[in-house]
């Protein structure tokens, strides 16, 4: 195998400017100070106290749960809960690949993509006959690498190659889908495809803008752009201040990728962008460098893209080399990166066994890594992929913290290891994670998240000054992800402050809640919230999540929560969505704000709508329940007829499969909302028409028909009323001003009272 190394000298300065991480990490209250027996009893039943209470307040009682938390010095357990219980790691699977990774490779260990001809570029600038790529699995070779490829071929004096590129993949074998793909059916990027030749971890971005006038076709293009893609186009512009939804797709088609979007983008609307997984890593690499190097200057003869194999005799033109592993393994752990634990798993099996990599040889190398160094034995865990994909990796939080306890006193690797962690409140998967508390600082931890399942492990340093690894499983919780999320961090923050007593936390908010509070006071907190998030600035994400913890009010927190969303769409959207609880009395005193909006409609509620229209499947559960909860208020009932037959619009098989979820009365209720909403949108067909009406012809539930039919029916009849005059809309108001009641809202009113049940 061809390697690169650094001097040894750069890891050993490295070791002694990273160790004091362990040691002396940001926030330490200085050197450790050892417990006596007696404290150390004391400790210990206090930090179960606190463990205990986290677990049944957070509802953890009805899942599975395992904890374990050791001393990194000398092994000590501090605290177990079902610690050898085999649970899903979720993407704490990463610890493990990282672990292995780093003490097989070595964290100065580099990737190399090799370019080869049959004979040196010449005098002229011409490269006769075939450009040959050899990749060796590199995980981060991204378009700024291949633009700086292209421009080190043009400064070596090439100008035309008159034969075709020839991508040699066999470095791994030709799997390409690990262990777990096989559970859903994604064209997400965080399920790509492995290739020893790839690019961008083998996704691709999809942007979507308006186009110049309504009914036009929106724009789609794709970066990096190449022949490798077929761009199908079927988003239309609508009219302004209308809901964007955007349904990208990324189909291969073998030595192809066809991206379709379909929707509608207001004329008005922000620009949006979508990462999809490709195909064919290596044509995708191949194709891609094809276009680079044209945009650059030089010319093909032929130009073609294909697969092959380095011949024997072939020479080296030029060798691209990747950032160290401990910097590419930092990269993987701070934002939980699959692509890349998978091509390490791949490339940890071809380099300790042999090559072509892959998942078995993978596996096997580190299952003799943790058998050696760390003594867990063969057998007694399960992993089959290296990122915690899906179900089907088990591992117990005993097992998790003796690898983070081997790893952490390995002097070769624990720099970058522990470096390679979130810093809690700081940075990666746990920025706004145990922020603005005691612990901010003192814990680097992964984080894992699948469904029904939150994870995290890593280490603390505890207010003693003791360094501790900890592991928290938690599988198939039933709540919130927020209020699990909650749980998880009460338990890893009494880890960090473990043997002593936590420092009072100051909150850096100015705004309190004081139990005297009049109206205006509220009132007052409300505009300041809203105009943060009106000013849609990412900056503002670390108060608002601070004002989220610190407030009580159920109004004031919606209103925090679609702050965040509308500062960071990203980061607010599950925060938006766990935090709205719509019930009559919250519905009613947000119709009753009267701060700006950049949109008509009732604060908090519109920003679930616009979610909803994207098809999330928790927002429209929440507005049905919203249609619900409101269906008391006339004008309130007017807007969410609108509202939901817009949603209904763009995304009518989501809206109607939650339709189906909702029972009744509720769920009668609610289709009776939408019924009006689409009557009172005037002549014009509408899709869930046509989606009910096909749903109900394939249906074999009789249960479920009769429901269909029942929706069927009311919309049907929306649509035969659609002719009916419409009442002028609100006068005077300007663009804030609400949708004005249609003449069914009162009667549709009294008639949702009627039928409700309550």
């Amino acid at each position: 195998m061809r390697r690169t190394i650094l001097s040894p000298l750069v890891g050993v300065m490295a070791a002694f400017l990273l160790l004091p991480a362990l040691a002396e990490p940001v926030g330490s209250d200085g050197p450790r100070r050892r417990l006596d027996a007696q404290e150390q009893v004391a400790a210990r039943q206090e930090l179960a106290r606190v463990i205990g209470k986290a677990i049944h307040d957070s509802g953890f009682d009805d899942a599975r749960v395992g904890i374990h938390v050791r001393s990194v010095s000398d092994g000590t357990t501090l605290y177990a809960r079902a610690a050898d219980t085999l649970l899903n790691p979720a993407s704490n699977m990463k610890v493990v690949t990282a672990a292995a990774a780093l003490e097989l490779l070595g964290p100065e260990f580099r990737f190399e993509t090799e370019l080869y001809g049959l004979q040196a570029i010449g005098s002229d600038g011409v490269l006769k006959g075939n450009l040959y790529v050899k990749g060796e699995g590199d995980p981060t070779f991204v378009s700024e690498r291949m633009f700086r490829l292209v421009e080190d071929l043009w400064q070596l004096g090439l100008r035309r190659i008159t034969g075709d590129i020839i991508i040699d993949d066999t470095y791994f074998d030709t799997v390409r889908e690990g262990p777990g793909w096989e559970q859903e059916s994604s064209d997400r990027a965080y399920i790509a495809p492995t290739g020893a030749v790839s690019l961008n971890y083998n996704a691709v971005a999809i942007h979507v803008r308006a186009g110049t006038k309504v009914g036009e076709t929106a724009v789609v293009a794709v970066d990096p752009a190449s022949d490798y893609f077929v761009i199908d186009n079927r988003v239309t512009t609508s009219a302004e201040r209308t809901r964007r939804r955007h349904i990208p797709s990324s189909i291969g088609e073998g030595t192809r990728q066809r991206i379709m979007v379909r929707g509608r983008h207001p004329l008005d609307g922000a620009p949006g962008v979508y990462y999809r997984r490709i195909d064919n890593p290596p044509v995708y690499f191949g194709h891609t460098l094809k276009e680079y190097a044209k945009r650059r200057g030089i010319k093909f003869a032929r130009g073609r893209v294909k697969l092959g194999t380095v011949p024997a005799n072939a020479e080296l033109l030029h060798r691209s080399l990747s950032q160290p592993l401990g910097r590419i393994v930092s990269t993987m752990n701070k934002v939980s990166q699959n692509h890349i634990a998978e091509q390490l798993l791949k490339t940890v099996g071809a380099e300790a066994i042999g090559p072509p990599g892959s998942w078995p040889r993978g596996v096997q190398a580190v299952e003799a890594f943790l058998e050696k160094e760390v003594g867990i034995p063969r057998g007694a865990y399960v992993m089959k992929n290296g990122s915690g994909l899906n179900d089907t990796n088990r591992f117990s939080p005993r097992q998790m913290t003796a690898i983070l306890a081997h790893t952490a006193n390995h002097f070769q690797v624990a720099p970058e290891f522990v470096a390679s962690l979130a810093v809690a409140g700081r940075d990666g998967t746990t920025q706004y994670r145990l922020d603005d508390t005691d612990t901010a600082g003192r814990v680097r931890a992964k984080t894992g998240t699948l469904e029904n399942v939150s994870a995290l492990c890593g280490y603390a340093r505890t207010l003693s000054g003791e360094t501790v690894a900890f592991s928290i499983l938690v599988n198939d919780h039933p709540g919130r992800y927020s209020t699990i999320i909650e749980g998880v961090d009460t338990i890893a923050a009494a880890v960090a402050t473990y043997g002593g007593q936590p420092r009072p936390t100051t909150s850096n908010l100015a705004l309190g809640n004081g139990p005297q509070e009049d109206d205006q006071a509220i009132q007052d907190r409300l505009q300041t919230y809203s105009s943060l998030g009106r000013a849609r600035d990412p900056r503002n994400v670390r108060f608002l999540r601070s004002a989220l913890r610190t407030e009580k009010d159920p109004l004031i927190r919606a209103v925090v929560a679609e702050a965040i969303f509308l500062s960071d769409p990203d980061v607010g959207r599950r925060i938006l969505l766990d935090t709205f609880a719509p019930t009559t009395e919250l519905l009613g005193r947000l119709r009753s704000l009267t701060y700006s909006q950049d949109r008509a409609g009732t604060p908090v509620l519109t920003s679930v709508a616009d979610v909803a229209a994207e098809g999330d499947e928790t927002a429209l559960d929440r507005l049905l329940s919203a249609a619900y909860a409101g269906r008391e208020d006339v004008g309130l009932v007017a807007e969410l007829a609108v509202t939901l037959a817009e949603v209904a619009r763009t995304a009518p098989e989501e809206i109607l499969s939650a339709l189906l979820r909702t029972e009744a009365p509720q769920g009668n209720t609610v289709v009776r909302i939408l019924a009006e909403g689409i009557r009172a949108a005037g002549p014009g067909k509408h899709p869930l028409n046509k989606v009910v009406k096909e749903r109900a012809a394939a249906e074999v539930d009789p249960e479920a028909r009769v429901r269909l039919e029942a929706i069927r029916t009311e919309v049907d009849l929306a649509r035969q009323l659609a002719t009916e005059p419409k009442a002028p809309e609100a006068r005077g108001a300007g663009p804030q001003a609400l949708p004005a009641p249609s003449p069914g809202a009162a009667a549709l009113g009294a008639a949702v009272r009627a039928t409700s049940g309550g």
